[in-house]
């Protein structure tokens, strides 16, 4: 019912603005109805016109390679994706995409360019999660490539960038919401690193991470 809604909607008002992102939509729903071959016609058609929502195509078209296992079809997506919308606010996603297609490969000759897909991730970072996910990323390739001591800076660099900050602040939130809100319910909080330590509420505060091996 979805797609033959957005159909509707392309079929009549082709001069709306919401156009293209109703292809989208109609793309994603055939997908999800099994029939990936129309789905990537539309979606083909949305990059190769330069559409306004043809890098979010372009990233689609890689994800159903990858699905369907095909690596290295699904980083000739990324990588033209990224070609044809230099610009594109989802650049730093792609990269991450990439990366981890690159890892996926599972040969060590690409571990160079999964490290490299990362660095780039990094460079166009506009999102917390998305930072976190190339930095975790950078993490592992090094670990794989036999360089354990690397892979433990890269996880340290990610502490010191405030991910333990942010931690402590969502935990110590959530408790002062559940003493609020929910006086019968109880938030159990435990530290963790090469030890577990349960935390009271009110030593959060003074938590702190200690380098290395410290309290994560």
């Amino acid at each position: 019912y979805s797609a033959r809604s957005f159909r509707d909607l392309e079929l009549n008002f082709p001069q709306s603005e919401y156009l293209d992102r109703a292809r989208l939509w109609r793309a994603r729903c055939l997908e999800r109805l099994g029939t990936a071959g129309e789905a990537r016609a539309v979606l083909r058609a949305l990059v190769l016109e330069g559409s306004p929502t043809g890098d979010e195509a372009g990233l689609q078209l890689g994800d159903m390679a990858l699905a369907e296992g095909d690596t290295r079809g699904a980083i000739d997506e990324y990588r033209s994706t990224l070609q044809l919308f230099p610009d594109t606010g989802r650049k730093a996603r792609i990269w991450v995409r990439i990366g981890e297609a690159q890892m996926a490969l599972g040969i060590p000759a690409a571990l160079d360019e999964a490290l490299a897909a990362f660095d780039r991730a990094l460079e166009s970072a506009r999102v917390d999660s998305v930072e976190y996910r190339s930095r975790l990323n950078r993490g592992r390739v090094q670990y794989l490539k036999g360089q354990p001591d690397a892979a433990l800076s890269s996880y340290q660099e990610l502490l010191r960038n405030g991910r333990f900050l942010a931690g402590r602040k969502v935990a110590m939130a959530l408790d002062s919401l559940i003493r609020s809100k929910f006086p019968r319910d109880v938030l159990y909080v435990a530290a963790f690193s090469y030890f577990v330590l349960p935390l009271k509420p009110r030593q959060l505060l003074e938590t702190h991470w200690i380098d290395p091996g410290g309290t994560d």
